[in-house]
């Protein structure tokens, strides 16, 4: 049926829609992929259009300089999710970053998943979070986290899918070393990862 009805659908309601509906609604949807604010994104964000068009530019002041840099390590803590961007207060966005954590992570993506051992699965996301951008020994983690090997690959699987980590393969020249040699994990976030 062709009806006149144009549904949005983000976050939450988006996992959830996704893992009731059986129709794949190929041709009939459009994805749009919003992530957090880049480091560009967030300078402007928390400082408007001026110091934007310093960050190109080789003569840069001092102050400049220190500005940027303070707004980068900013950002390095506390991720480019937008509530947590522009709350001033930094014991709010902290209790914001963990309510992102709990919400998302312990109830949205378990609830999602059908995952029974959500605790193994958030103390799997808590031992990447500790060891991001070096290779991941599947086995190893598997053992640290005290779950099946099987498990493990569904919950990395899972944490790609709805976007709160990103494999990166090796570069090889044979393709075929780049797919059975092991992968870095890293975080869309780093607010969420710290």
């Amino acid at each position: 049926a062709h009806l006149p009805v144009k549904l949005i659908l983000t976050g939450s309601s988006s996992l959830e829609f996704r893992a009731k509906t059986r129709e794949p609604l190929t041709g009939r949807k459009r994805e749009f992929r919003v992530y957090p604010f880049s480091f560009h994104e967030y300078v402007r964000a928390k400082s408007g259009p001026a110091l934007m068009r310093e960050i190109w530019n080789p003569k840069i002041t001092d102050i400049e300089a220190r500005e940027l840099l303070r707004l980068l390590e900013d950002y390095l803590v506390y991720g480019g999710y937008p509530a947590v961007v522009l709350e001033k207060n930094l014991d709010e966005r902290a209790r914001l970053l963990e309510e992102l954590f709990s919400s998302y992570l312990e109830k949205d993506v378990v609830g999602f998943a059908r995952i029974d051992a959500s605790s193994a699965f958030v103390d799997l996301v808590r031992l990447l979070a500790h060891q991001v951008g070096q290779i991941v020994n599947e086995s190893n983690i598997a053992n640290e986290a005290d779950i099946h090997l099987p498990t493990l690959k569904n919950y990395l699987s899972i944490l790609e899918n709805t976007f709160v980590t990103y494999r990166v393969r090796p570069f090889y020249k044979n393709r075929r070393q780049e797919i059975i040699k092991s992968p870095k994990v890293f975080f869309l976030d780093n607010g969420l990862m710290n």
